[in-house]
């Protein structure tokens, strides 16, 4: 079953998720939307250990390994939890720690970004859009 895929905007109207993407290199960003193209093809459960539990019980992340360990952070929902994911933001992990600078973020903060989606989802969030290139 295909999954609706969404980008939350923070309280700024920013696309938080599009512009941690815009901060990685080429390789790492198509290794992230290769990832999200299979999420959207075959829903968040049904790859294991590419969606994987965090600290926080209603936040889930998508973890690429490499130079770089990044995690992309996303909730089901809010609407439909059985159809719809969230993204809502990246970090990036070393040594065990979530890097804090800007624009990475950490579990509690996509906790904090879920909080402020379900009490607003039609301001909170828009479809994620796969460009031409994310196609091929």
């Amino acid at each position: 079953m295909a999954w609706q895929l969404f980008d939350f905007y923070d309280l700024r109207g920013r696309n938080v998720t599009s512009d941690w993407l815009l901060s990685l290199d080429r390789v790492m960003r198509a290794r992230m939307k290769s990832k999200l193209q299979s999420i959207r093809t075959f829903g968040g459960t049904g790859l294991p250990g590419m969606v994987t539990d965090t600290r926080e019980p209603h936040i889930k992340e998508i973890v690429v390994n490499g130079q770089l360990a990044l995690r992309l952070f996303l909730c089901r929902g809010p609407i439909d939890v059985r159809a719809q994911i969230t993204l809502l933001g990246g970090g990036r992990e070393r040594d065990s720690r979530y890097v804090t600078k800007k624009p990475h973020i950490t579990p509690e903060d996509a906790e904090t970004y879920r909080q402020q989606l379900f009490a607003d989802p039609r301001s909170r969030r828009k479809p994620h859009e796969f460009s031409e290139d994310d196609l091929g």
